[in-house]
């Protein structure tokens, strides 16, 4: 008796990533059914786990696994992962040391970054565009500079009204931007420079990409505002501050994405932790203070600094994921016993730091899809 692909699919969304992986290969109708899009897009509406990816430090990508969390378990000691080595091609070049690292993800794809650094200084980039769970890479991009030119960012962007990506790339001198390109993928042949200057970005803020525009925080008159990026555009701007939040403390203040919004997380007066979420995007009135976390919940320590935890992911039970940079750890907050546990990852080297971690929604086809 087979069952209908509707109840079908119900009890597939239920499972988590390695078993689904695992079900693709049981025979030819699964394959079909897992490997549609529309079942990758109601698993990130309808599973009941949350991804996340990390990297960790000096892996050359060895070390990149894919978590996923359920808001009923226990964390202690945590081994639900998938280690995942993505096959970038190999440049075997004895003038250059290369080495890959992650710059972005958007709708189950990695954006990875090829560094080659010559002994005549140049620096060949080449950007890669990964399905993790296929491991398969795809070059979109590649820019030559030097090494003496200074600090370079590159920032991953998706376009919803046009179905496009485009890609940033700053070059900073003095911690400020001293020019920044940008390179539609599938259309640009080269890196544009962007004519709209970036004036108020420098090296340290932390941005992101949300509905088809970069943010960040930084100052402008005496104050801290959210600027963006349109990228489909190509202009600078801006959108309204939390009502009655008028004056931040940087870098105590960072702009994210939790559950699909935009949010601020404020840590300005160093006892609380204040997490802000745009309800309706663009519109000042829908902002909400939804969470208020103090700092004696936290794990003290000698370098305890309450900016350094990072909201990661919120389950749907309201617990939080945090990365912790001081440490390179993963932390994870219980709402009901206002207590935050280091999460302890079984086979994963803890002598190596997390650099990297980010919410992540898992695509079941491959990238020729």
């Amino acid at each position: 008796m087979e069952l209908p692909n509707d109840l079908f699919t119900e009890v597939l969304v239920r499972l988590p990533l390695k078993d689904i992986l695992i079900s693709r290969c049981v025979c030819r109708t699964w394959n079909i059914l897992i490997s549609n899009p529309y079942f990758s897009s109601y698993y990130a509406k309808n599973s009941p786990y949350t991804s996340i990816f990390i990297t960790q430090a000096f892996s050359k990508l060895k070390s990149l696994s894919l978590l996923q969390f359920s808001a009923n378990e226990e964390l202690s000691l945590y081994s639900r992962y998938i280690s995942i080595k993505p096959k970038v091609p190999r440049v075997v070049d004895i003038n250059s040391d290369p080495w890959v690292t992650i710059i972005g993800s958007c709708d189950g794809s990695l954006f990875l970054l090829h560094t080659s650094v010559y002994l005549d200084d140049r620096v060949i980039d080449k950007i890669y565009l990964c399905n993790p769970l296929f491991e398969r890479c795809v070059k979109i991009a590649e820019d030559i500079g030097n090494s003496q030119w200074g600090v370079s960012k590159y920032e991953v962007g998706y376009i919803p009204s046009t179905n496009s990506y485009k890609l940033l790339r700053f070059g900073y001198d003095g911690g400020r931007v001293k020019e920044a390109k940008i390179f539609t993928v599938g259309v640009d042949k080269d890196w544009r420079i962007v004519e709209d200057p970036f004036t108020f970005l420098e090296s340290w803020s932390q941005g992101v990409c949300f509905n088809g525009a970069y943010h960040w925080v930084a100052y402008s008159e005496n104050l801290v505002n959210i600027f963006t990026f349109d990228l489909l555009e190509e202009k600078c701007s801006g959108i309204p501050n939390p009502p009655g939040l008028l004056l931040f403390s940087l870098p105590k203040v960072s702009v994210t994405i939790l559950n699909g919004r935009l949010s601020l997380v404020d840590c300005s007066d160093g006892f609380q932790m204040n997490i802000w979420t745009m309800d309706k995007y663009g519109v000042a009135e829908s902002w909400f203070r939804n969470i208020i976390l103090l700092k004696h919940w936290f794990p003290y320590s000698k370098y305890f600094y309450l900016k350094n935890f990072l909201p990661i992911a919120v389950l749907p039970n309201g617990n939080i994921i945090f990365l912790e940079t001081e440490s390179g750890s993963l932390y994870f907050f219980s709402l009901e016993e206002k207590q935050c546990s280091q999460i302890k990852l079984r086979g994963v080297d803890h002598q190596l730091a997390i650099v990297m971690a980010d919410a992540f929604e898992p695509r079941f086809y491959s990238l020729r899809k």
